[in-house]
């Protein structure tokens, strides 16, 4: 058994859901410290755009609290 790893979303209607997607696949990571790289790298992006003029606004702290990481065989969030 190996551990696999997805980031979730906070969604109104469906709860906690998979929306990252590597292509047409459902992105997954082998780590959680690679799923931690990928949040980290969307508020990078979320931030840039911001700054660049091409986001209204950016609160990280409630964009953040709408991701989490959840170990996909347990479907429990580990962080």
């Amino acid at each position: 058994m190996t551990n696999s790893y997805d980031i979730r979303t906070d969604t109104l209607c469906e709860g906690w859901v998979n929306c990252w997607h590597e292509g047409d696949e459902l992105e997954t990571f082998t780590t959680i410290t690679e799923a931690q790289a990928a949040i980290d790298d969307y508020m990078a992006d979320l931030r840039t755009n911001f700054e660049e003029g091409n986001r209204e606004e950016f609160d990280e702290d409630h964009e953040r609290v709408q991701l989490r990481i959840f170990h996909i065989l347990t479907s429990e969030a580990v962080g």
